[in-house]
């Protein structure tokens, strides 16, 4: 097909390849999306092990039954687990970037040809201190953060508390992140569709031309058969009177 002969049609099927690339890349951008939702999600089931692990410290350190030398490994343990949340936060990551550590709040996902097809991603922070279940890192720069206090029987019901609260923001996290999937799972049948339609009807308007050129062809070569014929003729003709006046 050129400018030429159909600006028209040339123009309609590069707007619809252009949609098809378009459609084409939105898709690869929800899938994508739905792998790095995939991986903070399983990243999450961790936090929330890790905070299982302190509520049962804190629950066993909130009894007066327990030892000064048992709360104190208690305690230990409770610290080495705020550790591990915060570990844990930068250590999961989709493509080198770290999904738990507050880095992909505001995080927006292209889903669609156009400015306003946007998913967006809101991943809070999961260390121990954004989750209140350990102390402030900034308190002694370059160590990891001490674990909610349980020294007291005291200070471990309160622990308790903290670490459930700990715990709902976890499971929100991820009754959001599952909300994305499912939107994104919706997207990419929407973009698909799109695509085969847009496809087909590219298809179509390509078909049209071949056929509309076949016509033209068939055309051309009919008048080029006539040509021929009546040259034919006409140099029969000349002959036949040649023949004559000899």
């Amino acid at each position: 097909q050129s400018a030429a002969n159909d600006p028209a049609g040339l123009a309609s099927s590069t707007v619809l390849h252009s949609q098809v690339a378009g459609l084409g890349q939105a898709t690869q951008n929800a899938q994508q999306g739905i792998s790095l939702i995939q991986t903070a999600s399983g990243g999450l089931q961790t936090t929330a092990a890790v905070l299982q692990d302190m509520l049962q410290l804190a629950t066993q350190a909130a009894t007066s039954t327990y030892t000064a030398d048992d709360v104190a490994a208690l305690q230990a343990q409770m610290n080495q687990d705020a550790a591990q949340l915060t570990a844990h936060a930068s250590a999961v990551t989709f493509n080198n970037t770290p999904l738990l550590d507050g880095s992909l709040q505001h995080f927006q996902l292209q889903v669609g040809p156009g400015q306003e097809a946007q998913v967006a991603l809101n991943i809070k922070p999961m260390d121990a201190t954004s989750l209140g279940v350990g102390g402030s890192p900034s308190a002694t720069p370059g160590t990891s953060p001490t674990g909610v206090d349980i020294s007291s029987p005291t200070a471990a019901n309160d622990a308790i508390g903290s670490i459930q609260s700990a715990l709902s923001q976890v499971s929100a996290q991820q009754s959001q992140l599952g909300a994305a999937q499912n939107q994104l799972t919706q997207t990419i049948d929407q973009l698909m569709t799109a695509q085969q339609n847009t496809e087909s009807a590219e298809s179509q308007l390509s078909g049209a031309d071949m056929a509309q050129a076949s016509v033209a062809l068939a055309q051309d070569e009919i008048n080029q058969q006539a040509a021929l014929a009546a040259l034919a003729q006409r140099n029969q003709q000349s002959a036949v009177v040649l023949k004559l006046l000899h």
